[in-house]
């Protein structure tokens, strides 16, 4: 089973593909899409739709996993990554992918065991769940672990 997590953003969006094998993980790849500040939101949605295809038509994977953006009280920020979020349920639609989506915490819990670990104990521990030799960077890394959140919940 091969997913691709997704961590959303409006300037920086992370992607990672995990595969699982049995009870083994592997990393296929893992990067960030960084869009330009100065654009419009349009413009910086067509361009993440745009690098989202491509990513996932290189890499075929079977489900997208999401991580649930956190905003807390921030209004425009919520409708900002709403409509990134729907820029990527729209392409996974597309090309028939289902979508799961998990809040942060959840995944958190998942990757770290505990659901209030901090930025640097998940990258650690997606690092060393993925025999990385490389620390991803801070979006890759929570889109590996929304990944792996997912493949750790499937019963293969």
């Amino acid at each position: 089973m091969r997913v691709v997590g997704i961590d959303l953003g409006s300037i920086c969006s992370g992607y990672g593909i995990v595969e699982k094998n049995g009870h083994n993980f592997s990393c296929i790849n893992w990067g960030e899409i960084k869009l330009p500040r100065k654009d419009s939101l349009a413009k910086r949605l067509y361009m993440l739709y745009d690098s989202m295809e491509e990513i996932f038509k290189a890499y075929t994977p079977h489900e997208v996993v999401i991580e649930d953006p956190y905003v807390g009280s921030n209004v425009k920020t919520a409708f900002v990554l709403g409509q990134v979020k729907g820029v990527t349920v729209l392409l996974a639609q597309k090309l028939s992918l289902p979508v799961f989506a998990y809040s942060p915490l959840e995944i958190k819990q998942a990757v770290v065991g505990y659901g209030r670990a901090d930025k640097g104990q998940v990258r650690a521990m997606v690092q060393k769940l993925l025999s990385l030799p490389d620390m991803p960077g801070q979006h890759a890394a929570d889109a590996l672990a929304a990944a792996l959140c997912h493949l750790q919940r499937l019963r293969l």
